[in-house]
């Protein structure tokens, strides 16, 4: 009777550690960008365990990075319907219903995943992008809602650098220096060629060119293949009175993709 038992105990523990084991290859098929390989290790964890909501969330997962969204949905919402509690799957399918211009159905999922858990700033975070978008240019009720949404983020996770970065291009335009404040607090945290090249951005709009250019410099060194960064460094080269090296970058800028650059380059720098 022992002997049965303990092989039943061993079967029922490889079953679990096979399905494990079938999901953690999935994860890390993924993150090689081995999609397809990443898709049929879900398929076996699923197949191993049908009732496991993270199996479904996985697939999910690789099926959007292989822009099956469709069926990605319906993985995301078989991962709900068998954990109400997956924060995980209901945040993925609020990406997913972002790109798919369903806002309504984004809100919802970025609302759950934070009654699942309110500490969660990633979500916070994309509630205030999809309330941005929402905003649709100036809606002030969704442009507050958003800001309440980034501070939200930043309360929760005082290290959560998207939160800041996206509150300073929130506040960009309408106070840069606050906006400036925020950026710094994220470049602190991961000095980043977006964070750099919005920072570029406000202090040329503030007419310190010296720092924007330095600022500019810094991102050109961690993205050099961003001919937004070399069209910003122009217009701050421009504007200092150095038309040379401003010409140079928007030449730059036109090589790596910048259709504006050659109506700049035609117009200055013939």
């Amino acid at each position: 009777m022992k002997k049965i038992l303990l092989v039943i105990y061993l079967l029922s523990y490889l079953s679990a550690f096979s399905q494990e084991n079938y999901l953690a290859k999935s994860k890390e098929a993924l993150q090689k960008n081995e999609i397809k390989e990443a898709i049929a290790w879900a398929d076996k964890a699923i197949e191993r365990d049908s009732l496991q909501s993270d199996n479904y969330l996985q697939r999910g997962l690789c099926l959007y990075a292989f822009s099956q969204y469709d069926t990605a949905l319906k993985d995301y919402t078989k991962a709900i319907s068998l954990n109400m509690n997956n924060k995980e799957a209901f945040y993925n399918r609020g990406v997913l219903y972002y790109w798919l211009d369903k806002d309504s159905l984004a809100l919802k999922d970025f609302q759950q995943a934070i009654l699942v858990d309110d500490k969660d700033a990633r979500s916070h975070t994309a509630l205030g992008v999809l309330y941005v978008k929402m905003a649709n240019g100036g809606n002030q009720k969704y442009v507050s809602l958003a800001q309440k949404s980034y501070e939200k983020a930043i309360e929760v996770n005082s290290n959560y650098a998207s939160a800041y970065y996206n509150l300073a291009l929130l506040l960009a335009e309408e106070k840069p220096k606050e906006s400036l404040f925020y950026l710094e607090k994220q470049l602190v945290i991961t000095k980043d060629a977006d964070g750099l090249l919005l920072k570029g951005i406000i202090l040329g709009d503030l007419k310190n060119y010296q720092e924007a250019l330095s600022a500019l410099e810094e991102a050109e060194k961690l993205k050099p293949a961003d001919y937004h960064i070399y069209a910003e460094k122009a217009w701050v080269l421009w504007k200092t009175k150095k038309k040379k090296e401003a010409c140079e970058s928007w030449r730059k800028a036109k090589n790596l993709g910048d259709v504006e650059a050659e109506v700049w380059l035609k117009k200055y720098c013939k």
